[in-house]
């Protein structure tokens, strides 16, 4: 049996134990009858990681139990789940499976290059000269318990239905901004590129996010600084900071960030840049090259929000001002305090949440509202550090 057929195999058999681990309706498991059985290599699930008494072989498609009793040809026993999921067999098994997600594949009915990205929920497209994201689950249907489908009459439930396409519609100088014409795109792995010949576009596809670089080899010719525009045509509503752009949904609630700018020149030195929103639909990537050393790296990362909230009620502007408040409670963890400055008729308010290991809280652990109306109490907020002396970090609010 050549190695490829028993990659493969093990790829199958780990995804059938995906089935068994994630399906609370399924403790028994009776699959691969018949002729679809033979098709199964010689695979050796090690014996200490199932349940005593219940070790299993694979032999050509048979199956036989401590390697003496024999059970009925072409069937699959009862496995222990819990004990297979501690395997290192099983283990090493994931690993390879969860890292092979992540790879930039041909999707054969679009014809187009995808990469699913698990830990962000999302879903990359990739196209000549950009891509687009949408979320990596759409839907949940509502599943009979006993037959696992959908109900009589029922629906699935709908989800997120968000799309965002960012795509590089020219670079170059002030006036002299040329189109990007690539000569192809390719993927290996985690990664896709694309090139003109003097601009370099390359993706990768990470637990971190989707990364996109820009390396520019030669410095173009003209005045001013060097800029990338970006095409953006999305359902969402978005907006720039110094370093990236955020896309939210009418509620305010963050659903993508295309942010964590690097540049760097051919020495690693840091160059400065920003990235502009100039309309609904347009927004740029502006880079200060002047006297640095080429090519130059430009390194966006695409990557979803890993907390999110929103305000109490439409208009209150939650988010207008945000800042890190220390460690107001003392639990060796940072917190995080918002203002909302036109909360009810802009008296204002501010809330303060609290970091812990596993991420910060859902709910406000200390809110305060401002005195008068029009006070916009929140307007700024910042952590004062510890004024007081007693070991706890204090916060400082504007109106």
């Amino acid at each position: 049996m050549t190695n490829s057929l028993f990659n493969r195999t093990a790829r199958i058999f780990a995804v059938f134990i995906y089935l068994i681990i994630f399906s609370n309706q399924l403790h028994e498991v009776n699959w691969l009858k018949g002729k679809d059985a033979a098709k199964i290599a010689s695979i050796d699930v090690p014996l200490q990681s199932l349940s005593k008494g219940m070790g299993h072989r694979f032999v050509n498609g048979s199956l036989f139990q401590n390697e003496s009793n024999a059970v009925k040809k072409n069937h699959i026993a009862a496995f222990n789940v819990d004990s297979l999921k501690n395997s290192s067999w099983f283990a090493k098994i994931t690993k390879k499976v969860e890292a092979e997600e992540y790879e930039i594949t041909m999707d054969q009915k679009s014809h187009r290059y995808v990469s699913p990205n698990r830990k962000n929920h999302l879903v990359f497209t990739y196209s000549e000269n950009g891509f687009s994201v949408k979320p990596l689950i759409t839907e949940i249907a509502a599943f009979n318990t006993r037959k696992n489908a959908l109900k009589k009459n029922e629906q699935p439930e709908n989800r997120d239905q968000w799309n965002i396409n960012l795509s590089l519609s020219g670079y170059g100088r002030e006036g002299a901004v040329i189109p990007f014409h690539g000569r192809g795109l390719t993927a290996t792995k985690r990664n896709a590129s694309n090139t003109d010949g003097n601009l370099f576009i390359q993706y990768n596809n990470s637990e971190e996010g989707m990364r996109q670089d820009f390396v520019v080899s030669e410095k173009l010719a003209g005045i001013g600084n060097l800029k990338l525009r970006l095409r953006v045509n999305t359902t969402l509503r978005f907006n720039a900071s110094e370093n990236g752009l955020a896309f939210h949904d009418a509620k305010n609630d963050i659903k993508m960030y295309y942010n964590g700018l690097k540049i760097y020149d051919a020495n690693g030195n840091d160059v400065k840049g920003t990235i502009e929103k100039l309309n609904d639909t347009t927004a740029e990537l502006c880079v200060n090259d002047n006297a640095v050393a080429y090519p130059i790296t430009i390194d966006p990362l695409s990557n979803s929000a890993s907390w999110t909230k929103s305000g109490e009620s439409s208009g209150n502007q939650f988010g207008f001002s945000v800042a890190t408040a220390g460690d107001v409670n003392g639990d060796g963890y940072s917190d995080v305090i918002v203002g909302a400055p036109f909360y009810s008729t802009s008296k204002g308010k501010v809330y303060v949440y609290y970091g812990s290991s596993t991420g910060l809280s859902t709910t406000a652990s200390w809110t305060q509202t401002g005195e008068n109306n029009n006070d916009q109490f929140g307007h700024s907020v910042a952590t004062s550090g510890d004024v007081n002396g007693d070991g706890y970090s204090d916060v400082i609010v504007g109106v």
